[in-house]
């Protein structure tokens, strides 16, 4: 396992688990020794979490202890936040910088003219085309195609505004998916 493919939710696991299991201290300090980490491999549990060859783990920690204190600890997750912000924001785009060919999958588009209150910050698809308003500099058009709904729609973001990688955790569309989720949107606004 390399360092650079251990993500956020999993570094702060591990430190959890480790800091109470470890050598049996359960101190959780939010410090952990390598004593600790090797002794969380050792007992099992880190096998469950794909942590099972100690000399592997044993140089996981010392990859994952960025600032070399000899503890996994506050300042190596922070490291790893900014690793993982610096890799979200080299995945983005925004929509002014969005030319043909345009991206085959879905991206989400992180739209700020949208608030809460209308039930929707963002808008999945696939962008079919994108097009400059006649608003102003930073006023744009996109069409996107909703493969979950099968249908396109036209949105007018910013050109400022974020694209991203979509995600999709609803799963695919149904009536009555539809209806609770109208229901939720308008308890929100009433």
């Amino acid at each position: 396992m390399d360092a650079s493919t251990v993500t956020l939710d999993q570094f702060t696991r591990w430190l959890q688990l480790a800091d109470r299991t470890g050598d049996g201290d359960g101190d959780g300090d939010g410090m952990v020794s390598k004593e600790e980490w090797l002794a969380y491999v050792r007992s099992g549990r880190g096998a469950m979490d794909g942590l099972w060859d100690e000399q592997e783990a044993a140089k996981l920690f010392d990859d994952l202890d960025s600032d070399k204190s000899g503890f996994l600890d506050r300042g190596d997750t922070e490291a790893m936040i900014e690793r993982e912000w610096a890799a979200r924001e080299a995945s983005t785009t925004r929509v002014n910088k969005l030319k043909p060919p345009y991206p085959t999958g879905e991206v989400r588009i992180i739209n700020t003219k949208l608030n809460k209150s209308t039930g929707g910050q963002y808008q999945d698809g696939i962008i079919k085309k994108v097009w400059q308003g006649d608003g102003g500099d930073d006023d744009y058009g996109v069409t996107l195609y909703q493969p979950v709904y099968g249908k396109e729609v036209t949105v007018y973001p910013k050109g400022s505004d974020l694209v991203v990688e979509a995600t999709r955790n609803a799963g695919y569309a149904s009536e009555a998916k539809d209806n609770q989720r109208e229901k939720e949107r308008n308890s929100w606004t009433n």
